[in-house]
């Protein structure tokens, strides 16, 4: 089976929690390293997107996949020397350019989604989200009102505070409190103590998640590094094919998505598979994502808390059911 081949059998099922962006361009790259034409190529990949249960109206990224490799993937006539059988080629791995030999996803692959969703503002986000943001420190309401049930058990705090109380003793402490909390974990917990990782007991470690409901996506911004400027991290968010419930400005240098994870984990060893070493591994780590995020009881900037730069920890978006696809 050739790689194209392959890659398009690996293509997610639609209400998967992988995304399906950069399978589309892996399998685009490697549809121009074997030749195949752009129709080939659209006709096969439609084909596909339509048998993991999407419909016609994703076929636009299929055809910027195809556009954005043919423009970046495509070698000189002279490196191929297989002969054509069929759909297959044959030809010698010495005769192909070094930085076609291992396409993969990467940095570069980041920087492509960015890419489609270049342009797109806050505002444009404020625009689509259900329901809309405050802009203020009632955001933190708003977030725990519609992402958590109201006897899911929370941690709001510091980084490494302990206390618990259920979403609707969080919202009261919130509504009659001029307080604001920086920090809370992604999940709700069991309130009860479990051994973590290191054997020790905690109310707050990966075995004291009840219910594995999000994970966290964040690309740490690096004045060094344009790739994961705030500009593109939005953009990416914003073209990413994720179930993106949540986007959150940090105050600093980086967006935190909240990814639904639907009703695909039930167990701690689900999350290992499915989102630690599928998720994470194999497509959001090389995209360039912080890994130390594949964990289900990580912590989060929280919405509506004023950081000591001065800047508020903004909620950009939020639609509890999102659809399949990308935000825009």
């Amino acid at each position: 089976m050739s790689k194209f081949s392959k890659a398009l059998n690996d293509m997610p099922l639609k209400g998967s929690a992988m995304p399906c962006h950069p399978h589309l361009l892996r399998i685009a790259n490697y549809g121009c390293m074997e030749g195949l034409s752009d129709a080939e190529m659209r006709y096969k990949m439609r084909q596909r997107m339509l048998e993991t249960g999407r419909t016609a109206n994703r076929f636009r990224e299929v055809e910027e996949a195809v556009a954005h490799a043919r423009r970046t993937c495509n070698p000189p006539a002279s490196h191929w020397h297989g002969k054509r059988y069929g759909q297959q080629y044959e030809r010698p791995q010495e005769s192909c350019p070094e930085q076609l030999r291992s396409v993969t996803i990467s940095k570069e692959t980041f920087l492509a989604i960015a890419n489609l969703g270049k342009g797109i503002t806050k505002q444009d986000l404020l625009e689509v989200s259900n329901p809309k943001p405050h802009g203020n420190r009632r955001d933190g309401i708003l977030f725990l009102s519609t992402l958590f049930a109201n006897d899911d058990i929370l941690l709001l705090g510091e980084k490494f505070s302990k206390e618990l109380h259920t979403r609707d003793q969080w919202i009261s402490l919130l509504e009659h409190t001029e307080g604001s909390y920086p920090f809370f974990i992604i999940n709700p917990l069991s309130g009860n103590m479990h051994a973590n990782s290191s054997g020790k007991m905690s109310n707050r470690c990966d075995a004291a998640v009840r219910k594995f409901k999000y994970a966290l996506v964040e690309f740490d911004g690096d004045d060094n590094d344009p790739i994961f400027s705030l500009d593109n991290q939005l953009a990416f968010f914003s073209k990413i094919d994720l179930p993106i419930v949540a986007l959150t400005y940090s105050g600093n240098k980086s967006i935190h998505a909240i990814v639904s994870l639907g009703k695909f984990i039930g167990f701690l060893y689900d999350w290992q598979r499915e989102v630690k070493n599928n998720l994470f591994g194999k497509i959001l780590r090389p995209l360039g994502a912080d890994f130390s995020n594949s964990n289900p009881s990580r912590m989060s900037r929280f919405q509506g808390h004023t950081r000591d730069n001065g800047n508020l920890q903004e909620l950009l978006y939020i639609n509890p059911t999102p659809r399949h696809g990308s935000i825009f």
